[in-house]
């Protein structure tokens, strides 16, 4: 859509901003040939554009899609005055660019290409947890202590805990502490 933009004078000729909605969902919007804006929509690939005062507030825009569906946007500030230029205008050394990326593209082969190193060492715990409590006849006759009783006895359960390490170097001093 051509959106007539109000003069910036009074004897200046009218101008038109080029608004584009694209299949990928993002809003471009064109002054003559330069891109001054671009913004991604959120669930709507625009098939008509019109922008209008909603609300007292003007540059609100009204999308609606090919199956119907409508949705107001406003951009909400003015763009960028400083546009992006490219000041230097040197010529490109495609062959300079062509060996970078190949020089690139070996870094990715050599960290990536061998996968992940697997540790030398490796541990495995497990704790082999009975079904029922231990029987055990152990009474504690303090009935202030915080510990489960059932019918009086002290309730306690024995879980193994094997611990297991792989690899080629020894293993001293262990120590497992239980929370």
């Amino acid at each position: 859509v051509a959106y007539k933009m109000p003069p910036e004078s009074a004897d200046a000729l009218p101008s038109h901003n080029l608004m584009l909605g694209t299949n990928t969902g993002h809003l471009l919007i064109l002054k003559e040939m330069q891109l001054v804006w671009c913004a991604r929509l959120q669930g709507i690939v625009p098939a008509q554009i019109c922008v209008d005062t909603l609300g007292g507030v003007r540059g609100m825009m009204v999308l609606m899609d090919s199956k119907g569906k409508l949705q107001v946007a406003y951009l909400g500030t003015d763009p960028p005055t400083a546009s992006l230029v490219n000041t230097e205008m040197k010529e490109l050394n495609y062959d300079e660019m062509e060996e970078e990326h190949q020089e690139l593209l070996r870094v990715i082969r050599q960290t990536h290409g061998d996968g992940a190193a697997e540790p030398e060492e490796s541990l495995a715990i497990e704790a082999q947890v009975p079904q029922v409590l231990d029987l055990g006849n152990e009474d504690d006759c303090d009935a202030d202590d915080p510990v489960g009783r059932s019918d009086g006895m002290v309730m306690q359960l024995t879980v193994h805990i094997i611990v297991t390490l792989g690899g080629s170097k020894p293993v001293e001093n262990v120590s497992i502490t239980l929370k």
